[in-house]
């Protein structure tokens, strides 16, 4: 019996060797938000196959029953963060009860990348964190125009329809084409540059509003308005397109509690 508990442990032991981890993650994560995660496992022994392997990533498990010699496999976790934030080690638990499971042998990988994860968005009105800025300027000649260049009666893009939203705005030649409900948004039909501001924001507040302001930059931007940030020892002029709404989504990831007043 003590000879087969030796060998067992010591056959668990050996099983682990060789074998590699590595971890996939989405391009976009926010806190308490479940999202899938790829873990390769490889065993990089050049004879020997691994069997019953079972890998953990943050509480979440799964198994692969054999693994052949120099072979890749892909397993999918659905995961979790608490809390927004870099995250830079992520630990990875693979254990093995192999062959007769009197023993659990276990080894710890770091994985060490860096992820960031947004804070959770937080539906909420826009106008209570996001404030419109005025862009026009009068020119002599009578045509008011915006900063970016924009006339009053120019067309700067065709979007969904939205309750509320103007018969006169539909986009009939769109609509036809999408199958989709189309209308067409003019430079001033409505204020289109906002301005995310942290500055007054507590400490006692702060998650909340995060969620929030997380919330507006992702509905504003994709609406295809013009959004800034304005906080504590930072100023992010305001655009549209998805690098610009990635930028603001890592500056409300990592805005430090350090920085605001209790």
């Amino acid at each position: 019996m003590l000879a087969s508990m030796l060998v067992s442990g010591m056959t668990s032991q050996y099983n682990l060797r060789g074998l590699t981890v590595n971890l996939v993650f989405p391009s976009e994560i926010f806190a308490r938000k479940p999202f899938i995660a790829v873990v390769e496992l490889t065993n990089g022994r050049r004879r020997i196959p691994a069997f019953f392997i079972r890998v953990e990533v943050m509480g979440a498990t799964s198994t692969i029953m054999f693994l052949k010699p120099g072979e890749s496999r892909r397993i999918f976790l659905q995961l979790s963060f608490s809390n927004r934030g870099l995250y830079q080690k992520l630990p990875v638990i693979i254990m093995s009860r192999f062959p007769f499971g009197f023993f659990s042998r276990a080894i710890l990988v770091e994985y060490v990348h860096e992820i960031i994860v947004y804070p959770e968005p937080l539906e909420c009105d826009g106008e209570t964190i996001a404030k419109p800025q005025d862009l026009k300027e009068e020119h002599g000649s009578g045509t008011q125009r915006n900063m970016i260049g924009w006339v009053e009666e120019e067309i700067v893009s065709i979007r969904n329809y939205q309750e509320g939203d103007p018969k006169k705005l539909i986009n009939w030649k769109a609509t036809a084409k999408t199958g989709i409900l189309k209308v067409n948004e003019r430079a001033l039909e409505q204020p289109r540059v906002f301005i995310i501001d942290l500055s007054d924001v507590s400490r006692e507040n702060l998650e909340h509003n995060l969620s929030c302001a997380t919330y507006v930059a992702i509905d504003f931007v994709n609406r295809g308005y013009l959004v800034g940030l304005k906080g504590l020892d930072v100023f992010i002029p305001p655009q549209s397109g998805s690098a610009h709404l990635k930028k603001l989504l890592e500056v409300l990831a990592l805005y430090a509690l350090d920085e605001v007043p209790a």
